[in-house]
């Protein structure tokens, strides 16, 4: 079964939206919900790697990276690697 990576994209976001809004209601009862923050980079992820994909092509070489670094969407999809894998900051 093959899918089409717009709706990949779009299940990133759909992801990062409900993963998001059980993140906001769980900091208002002062509660850390870890997986459900992970989950929202996780999203995040997915999202800007098909975008990346989509606008840089498969990654070949040098010459994609330095494209790559200098893309926007390709800084985001580092700060979210970098988010996913860091530990929240009201977390017990």
């Amino acid at each position: 079964m093959i899918v089409d990576p717009h709706y990949l994209w779009a299940f990133g976001h759909a992801i990062v939206l409900v993963n998001s809004a059980y993140v906001m209601l769980q900091t208002l009862l002062f509660r850390t919900p870890v997986r459900a923050y992970r989950m929202v980079y996780v999203g995040a992820l997915l999202s800007y790697a098909i975008v990346v994909l989509k606008s840089l092509g498969k990654p070949r070489g040098v010459n994609w990276l330095r494209r790559a670094f200098v893309d926007e969407n390709f800084q985001y999809g580092l700060l979210a690697l970098y988010w996913l894998i860091s530990k929240p900051i009201n977390s017990e």
